[in-house]
C-alpha cells in the first residue's frame, strides 16, 4: 500500500455536508406503481401506468398481475389505470377483449 493509500484509509470517510440525494435514477423508498404494456389483437402495444396505491412487493405485484391475466382470459371490458396526480397524472381506458398479452414491471 502507497503512502497515500494508507493515510486515506487512516482519516476515514468524512462527513457530508447538507442533505445527500440519491445518485440519478436511483430512489431510496420503494414504488407504489407499475408500468404495463399491452399487445393488441391488431398488431399495436399500449402502454399504461398504473398506481397501486400501496408499496409494491412481490405479492402485492403477483395478485395484481393474476388477477389482470383473469380478465385478459375471459375478456373482461374496458379497465381502467390510473397514475397518481403527483407523478403524471395519466388515465388510460383499455377494452381487454381486444389485449392478446401485457407485460408488467414495477416503475422506478
Amino acid at each position: 500500500m502507497s503512502n497515500s493509500q494508507s493515510a486515506r484509509a487512516q482519516q476515514g470517510e468524512r462527513p457530508g455536508m447538507g442533505f445527500s440525494r440519491p445518485s440519478f435514477g436511483l430512489t431510496k423508498s420503494v414504488g407504489q406503481r407499475l408500468e404495463l404494456i399491452f399487445a393488441l389483437k391488431t398488431g399495436g402495444t399500449l402502454p399504461a401506468v398504473h398506481d397501486l396505491g400501496e408499496e409494491v412487493t412481490e405479492v402485492t405485484f403477483n395478485a395484481f398481475v393474476e388477477e389482470l391475466q383473469a380478465k385478459v382470459a375471459n375478456g373482461g371490458g374496458v379497465a381502467t389505470f390510473t397514475d397518481s396526480w403527483a407523478t403524471t397524472g395519466s388515465r388510460t381506458w383499455i377494452d381487454l377483449s381486444n389485449v392478446v398479452g401485457f407485460t408488467a414491471r414495477p416503475a422506478h
